[in-house]
């Protein structure tokens, strides 16, 4: 593959390409670059946006590997493409493939402050915990970043010391830092303050950095409150009676429910089953959502559009979503788990299409649940749990030195299927 400059058609549909993913349609920008390559395969910009594309938007990692591969064929050094191939490897569950490419990029860039944040995510999801704070610690000493402190954070088993939040607050105050570093940041901080039981400090770090996440995504509680309703309206027991069909398979499990709930742990009691695989939160029923969805309509025909499948579409949607998430199956167990808390909104779809999967339903007093994800910095998603409207005033005093978050105590509860 060489970088000789593409034709001018290839070019102009890149643009066009370009111009479909800023105005948020992944699918047509996908297709638009498809026949770019097809047009000139040579053309490296081109299929590294596609790649990325894939991986990002289309939630297609086994598509997104077989680009990246094409890239790495010709240019096998370097650093960029080698980052992306262990990024792919996490994403499917291929620990080893991820811990060794990265070990790889900060073996050949050991100034590389971000290689060193992402080799210390794929060692945390490995449960090499230990080595994961070794890669934050030596991220943070090349940049001084709100990720970095996050992660050491989010390991839940990290003790700051009056040092570690020194530094934190001096970066809050004059690090200069972008906004997307300064929420991380002030979550970090909210958690080595509640450690050290000074929680009413801890809330006012958390309220900061909630209230950057909330410029940072927009979120209409309306919008979803219309989506309930309209789910409410048509998923009834005579639908799913006048309804048969779908894929006959019996190996998915859906863990579903609030993020914060306790899905996680009910996901590591399954997946202790010989036959029962866990896996990870996987994008791919949303994704079959948005395909039952016609192509260029609008958001607001979900769930209804599914009122117009017929058998075979349905069963079509469910061998799609088993084709797309068998990559992630790496054990070949008789059943895997889909540990996606955000599927509680797809149920309907599940029982149309999967009707012989099982649904896991995880619940959390809402208090003790509202309060975790008002802590949490969320790599993606969640962005509902920014804001606590009117819960603001109980919550904080529960904040206050005799409160101490006490509602966390609450743990999680299943129901077997919704």
């Amino acid at each position: 593959m060489n970088t000789d400059t593409p034709p001018a058609a290839a070019l102009a549909l890149f643009r066009e390409a370009q111009s479909a993913l800023a105005a948020s349609e992944p699918v047509a920008s996908g297709e638009i670059l498809r026949r770019v390559l097809a047009l000139a395969p040579n053309f490296v910009a081109a299929r590294q946006h596609y790649a990325s594309l894939l991986l990002h938007n289309l939630n297609d990692p086994a598509g997104a590997i077989e680009q990246i591969e094409l890239l790495l064929r010709t240019d096998p050094d370097n650093t960029g493409y080698r980052t992306f191939r262990a990024a792919v490897a996490g994403r499917i569950g291929d620990y080893e493939g991820a811990l060794s490419g990265y070990a790889q990029v900060v073996a050949s860039a050991p100034g590389d402050a971000g290689a060193w944040l992402r080799y210390g995510h794929a060692l945390k999801t490995a449960g090499r915990a230990d080595e994961a704070v070794a890669a934050y610690r030596k991220s943070l000493s090349l940049r001084p970043g709100g990720e970095a402190w996050w992660s050491l954070a989010d390991l839940k088993t990290t003790r700051f010391t009056s040092g570690d939040i020194a530094a934190m607050r001096r970066l809050a105050q004059h690090g200069g830092l972008p906004i997307h570093e300064r929420a991380p940041l002030h979550f970090a901080l909210g958690k080595a303050l509640e450690g050290q039981g000074a929680c009413a400090a801890a809330f006012l770090q958390y309220d900061l950095g909630n209230t950057l996440k909330r410029a940072m995504h927009k979120y209409d509680a309306a919008d979803f409150t219309a989506l309930v309703a309209r789910a409410r309206a048509l998923f009834t027991v005579p639908f799913f009676a006048e309804r048969g069909g779908g894929c006959e398979a019996t190996d998915p499990i859906f863990v579903v429910g609030l993020p914060r709930s306790g899905s996680t742990l009910v996901e590591q009691i399954l997946a202790s089953h010989s036959a029962i695989e866990g896996t990870a939160e996987l994008p791919d029923l949303i994704a079959v959502a948005r395909r039952a969805v016609a192509p260029g309509g609008d958001a607001r025909s979900y769930p209804s559009a599914l009122a117009q499948l017929d058998a075979e579409q349905r069963r079509g949607l469910g061998e799609h979503y088993i084709a797309r998430t068998r990559i992630y199956r790496r054990q070949g167990r008789a059943f895997f788990i889909d540990k996606m808390p955000e599927n509680f909104v797809h149920t309907g779809l599940i029982q149309l299409i999967l009707p012989n999967a099982r649904i896991v339903d995880v619940r959390r007093h809402p208090l003790a649940c509202g309060l975790s994800a008002f802590k949490q910095n969320f790599a993606v998603g969640q962005v509902f749990s920014y804001a606590l409207a009117g819960h603001r005033p109980l919550l904080r005093r529960l904040c206050e030195p005799d409160g101490a978050f006490r509602c966390r105590a609450a743990g999680p509860r299943a129901s077997r299927r919704l």
